[in-house]
């Protein structure tokens, strides 16, 4: 999905902007630097999270990282807190980019370092 249908979906969980975060992939499209993402994963805080149990069936898929299926298109995570370096990009929460590339270099997935590498140009890390 492209940036207008990322924003689209986010918009369909009716949350308060306090509540959650962008992350990952959907941030990356959201700060221009993907074009496209598969999904919309986000951080939700236990209030945020209690409202989504509201309106959707939500499926636990990993306990140890707090992670849920809220549709087929969307995921989250439960925190007890939203990191501080929410990044506000067209007035929705979003993972900063440093964020997004301390967490990729730590786990150095394969399918992470077209990702990695477009964040170190664009953030001029050598």
């Amino acid at each position: 999905m492209n940036k207008k249908e990322l924003l689209e979906l986010a918009d369909t969980l009716n949350l308060s902007k306090e509540e959650y975060c962008i992350l990952s992939g959907g941030a990356l499209v959201s700060h221009g630097l993907r074009e496209q993402t598969n999904d919309l994963d986000i951080d939700i805080t236990q209030n945020g999270f209690e409202l989504l149990k509201k309106k959707f069936n939500i499926e636990l898929i990993n306990e140890e990282k707090k992670q849920y299926k809220v549709t087929d298109e969307i995921e989250c995570f439960l925190v007890d807190k939203l990191e501080s370096d929410i990044i506000y990009i067209d007035n929705y929460p979003c993972e900063s980019l440093i964020s997004i590339y301390n967490f990729k270099k730590r786990i150095n997935r394969e399918k992470d370092r077209a990702d990695i590498l477009a964040i170190e140009k664009y953030l001029n890390i050598k």
